[in-house]
């Protein structure tokens, strides 16, 4: 919602460095998301099936704490 809000507000930007700039800004979000958000669906109560793509960049994980429901 906040990108589509950004491209709103500056939709009559006429200064075409202004307009780079505001270019290079969602460029580079596009990027931070296409590299490190992937899609996942929960196959049962402890496992998930996530769709890694060529893009994603694949990085250590830290440990985490799962309480199990008793």
């Amino acid at each position: 919602m906040r990108i589509r809000n950004e491209f709103l507000k500056h939709k009559s930007e006429t200064d075409p460095s202004k307009i780079a700039e505001l270019i290079a800004v969602a460029e580079s979000a596009e990027t931070f998301l296409r590299r490190n958000v992937v899609q996942g669906v929960q196959t049962n109560r402890s496992t998930f099936r996530v769709r890694i793509t060529e893009d994603t960049e694949l990085q250590d994980n830290a440990k985490l704490s799962c309480k199990k429901d008793k």
